[in-house]
């Protein structure tokens, strides 16, 4: 009689048949991780009797078929495959990892797979993950305590290190560094562990997690770092080769120095494609050492940077929650959540400056000396909401060009002293273009959280459909200093009537002087025409006809005998 391979259901309630009597040799194969199966005669055996076979999770025993046998468990559920004609016992997984634990061989590895040795003064766990990654064998590391006291170098194509998670924590004692990615290191892979550091913030050793240079195509992913006086993540272009293609990925780092950083070279063309998503920075900066006023992200020299999802803040010294510096092009951002200390002297939420261009970011931005810092660049667009600052949310100074902000300003000037929701009043050359996004809705006044003005401008800075909407405001105060243009502006315009120039010897040319569009209404006398930027209108005057003048323009009187009069109307 022929029998087919079958899957047996065991459970711990009650006895199933798995081999009946006459059957002939059998395999019987348990597939359970974790479940101990149990044999015996009859459906009655008891599991814990004398005579009882055992198969151990994901182990086998072969039986030769005479007698009937039965299976169970003693708690939980498996599933034993019975394979007729079965080649003999195996000896499970299980049961050689149990002895391995008994026998106390830490650092033995099968396959790439290793267990910390529990030497504490970090030589020998290195040394052992560097004898595998030189074969070319993928590393796993078990969860437990690891020691370091030198760094582990990652130099061949395809390297692969990888924990259990955040219980493989890798301890640096007289270490200042975890790995290090060099040389022919290309696609590499790193994560899956956890980083630790048992120096003081703000000593005098620096110390990052890990460093790359010039090696590209690799992916960092799932990194804690804590304690670290420096960076979490360093990757860096090398003079010769661009980190191309580099994936870094859920990192956390907190209460270290210093979060991640990407960095560029010019002899390389800044080229950059890099990804950085899922990334936690908290707790982060230390004011003296070497490490002293790290950024909790910065981008530097490096271009098409892609940032998902990231939440990082500063909290000492004067790094910036996100810094753009220097030769970075297409840089784009979003879900970013980014703070600094809301204190002078401090750093900012996001701070763009060097000569970037094609800046592109969307969050929410909080604290700083300044939250949000634009100092240089070419397209530049931040969305988003911009509140708490020492002084102003918004500062836009040097020479930026074609910037394009559409924040939520609020809550800003908590110094109480001079402060205001936007201030481009240091803008030397470019153009910042305000539109109906940017709403400023810090109160006025004196005092903590109130602005000297909603805004402190000059003639760089174009307002359109923007909302003034903080308490207090009034178009007398709106705007600090003179803006190129203003339209539509809720809580400024329409001004109603202002003060009239005095009309001088006719041809009297006055400039308006003004952001926004004036209405003029005139009265004969012995008018004969009016020109607008020196073009005449060609209305024939008369009283009471009204002349719309576009805002910084010309108006020109021309009369005889009697001069005109006339009254000002600001739209």
């Amino acid at each position: 009689m022929a029998f087919n391979p079958r899957l047996i259901e065991v459970v711990s309630f009650k006895a199933v048949p798995a081999v009946s009597a006459g059957q002939g040799q059998v395999q019987l194969r348990n597939r359970d991780e974790i479940t101990t199966i149990y044999l015996g005669p009859d459906e009655g055996f008891d599991p814990a009797g004398q005579a009882v076979g055992i198969i151990d999770p994901l182990g086998s025993l072969t039986v030769d078929g005479t007698d009937e046998i039965w299976a169970r468990s003693q708690a939980g559920t498996a599933v034993l495959n019975a394979i007729p004609g079965g080649l003999g016992g195996e000896v499970s997984p299980a049961q050689i990892a149990e002895q391995i634990l008994l026998k106390g061989l830490g650092g033995i590895s099968v396959e790439g797979f290793l267990l910390p040795s529990g030497d504490t003064s970090g030589a020998t766990d290195p040394a052992n993950i560097q004898s595998l990654t030189s074969q070319g064998l993928a590393v796993t590391m078990a969860a437990g305590q690891w020691y370091f006291n030198a760094p582990v170098p990652i130099a061949l194509p395809g390297a692969s290190v990888l924990g259990s998670g955040y219980g493989t924590v890798i301890n640096l004692v007289g270490s200042s560094l975890a790995f290090s990615v060099a040389g022919t290191a290309v696609n590499y892979r790193l994560g899956s562990f956890a980083i630790a550091a048992t120096g003081v913030l703000g000593g005098l050793v620096l110390v990052t997690g890990i460093q790359v240079t010039g090696v590209a195509g690799g992916c960092i992913d799932q990194v804690r770092g804590t304690g670290l006086n420096g960076l979490v993540v360093d990757v860096d272009s090398s003079a010769t080769a661009a980190v191309v293609d580099t994936m870094i990925t859920r990192i956390v780092a907190r209460n270290c120095a210093g979060g991640v950083r990407v960095l560029g070279t010019a002899a390389t063309g800044n080229l950059g494609e890099l990804f950085l998503t899922g990334i936690q920075c908290q707790q982060i900066g230390t004011t003296t050492g070497p490490a002293a006023n790290l950024d909790a992200v910065t981008v530097q020299d490096i271009g098409d940077v892609l940032l998902v999802s990231v939440n990082a803040g500063v909290v000492a010294g004067t790094g910036n929650g996100l810094n753009i510096a220097g030769a970075c092009a297409t840089v784009r951002g979003r879900n970013l959540d980014l703070g600094a200390p809301s204190a002078a002297g401090a750093g900012a939420a996001v701070i763009i400056q060097g000569t970037p261009g094609n800046i592109d970011l969307d969050g929410t931005f909080q604290g700083g000396s300044s939250t949000v810092q634009v100092l240089a660049g070419t397209d530049v667009q931040i969305r988003g909401r911009a509140h708490q600052a020492w002084t102003t949310g918004l500062l836009v100074t040097g020479t930026p060009d074609q910037v394009q902000p559409d924040l939520v300003l609020a809550a800003n000037n908590q110094s109480g002293l001079t402060g205001y929701d936007i201030d481009t009043s240091g803008q030397t050359a470019g153009s910042t273009y305000f539109s109906a996004r940017t709403i400023c809705s810090t109160p006025v006044g004196a005092g903590a959280g109130l602005v000297t003005n909603p805004v402190k401008t000059n003639s760089h800075a174009y307002y359109q459909g923007c909302k003034l909407t903080g308490a207090g405001t009034t178009p007398s105060n709106a705007f600090t200093g003179t803006p190129q243009i203003i339209r539509g502006v809720l809580g400024y315009n329409p001004r109603g009537q202002i003060t009239a120039p005095v009309i001088g010897a006719s041809p009297y040319t006055v400039s308006t002087s003004q952001n926004d569009v004036e209405i003029i209404f005139l009265t004969l006398g012995g008018l004969t025409a009016v020109k607008i930027n020196g073009a005449p209108t060609g209305l024939i005057p008369f009283t009471g006809t009204p002349y719309h003048v576009p805002a910084r323009s010309t108006i020109e009187l021309d009369w005889a005998t009697t001069a005109p009069t006339w009254q000002w109307y600001a739209d």
